[in-house]
């Protein structure tokens, strides 16, 4: 067996009784605080694909079409949805003859969406995006809501999910014997970074609400 260090700023050692002592580093808490930019980006990331009318497409893509008696396909899997700017979207039919059924389905679906065949080119079809009314803006904001939400308290990649492996960290300097001034910063350090960012999330949500609600 290793013979246990002394304890320094640099690292400690956790006696092992049936392995080699294991040897923890100083936690820094920097760590942490780069996995919650990290959060933070995505979500802003998401939330801005959702006002440039991603929720729309997301949506189409998901619809389901009776080619035939046999053949029912989602039209992300027989044409490619976009963006034509911030009025309209554009579907890129690939094979012509399922032009008019994807065209019938997208008005059938109760989306408020009006497909018309591009006149330039028979197998696009293009579809003004619906004015927003309250009611849509109102479900914008709780799929917002739910996005956040996510990215403070998910399972994975989320805010609390890295505060606990912080923590871990963490316990495994004390568990090590590190000298109680610095485990005392590293838990300050790991609580405050935690309320920063959660604090963060709130401002975004509240202004991406703001922003939706007020278009």
């Amino acid at each position: 067996k290793k013979k246990k260090s002394e304890k320094s700023k640099e690292k400690s050692i956790i006696p092992n009784e049936s392995e080699e002592d294991v040897v923890v580093n100083v936690y820094d808490p920097e760590e942490y605080k780069k996995e919650c930019d990290k959060i933070i980006s995505d979500l802003q990331k998401k939330l801005q694909e959702m006002r440039m009318g991603n929720t729309e497409i997301m949506a189409l893509n998901g619809l389901k079409v009776k080619i035939s008696q046999n053949e029912i396909y989602k039209i992300m899997d027989i044409a490619q949805v976009s963006n034509r700017g911030r009025k309209s979207l554009t579907v890129s039919v690939y094979d012509q003859s399922h032009v008019k059924s994807i065209a019938s389905t997208i008005t059938a679906a109760g989306l408020n969406m009006n497909p018309q065949i591009d006149p330039g080119n028979p197998q696009t079809l293009v579809i003004p995006i619906p004015a927003p009314t309250k009611e849509s803006r109102e479900s914008l904001v709780k799929a917002v809501k739910a996005q956040v939400d996510n990215a403070k308290s998910a399972k994975r990649n989320s805010i609390l999910q890295q505060r606990d492996i912080a923590y871990e960290r963490y316990k495994m300097m004390v568990k090590a014997k590190y000298p109680q001034d610095l485990t005392r910063k590293v838990d300050k350090q790991i609580e405050k970074i935690t309320k920063d960012y959660s604090a963060k999330l709130v401002d975004i949500y509240e202004q991406t609400k703001s922003a939706i609600m007020n278009a």
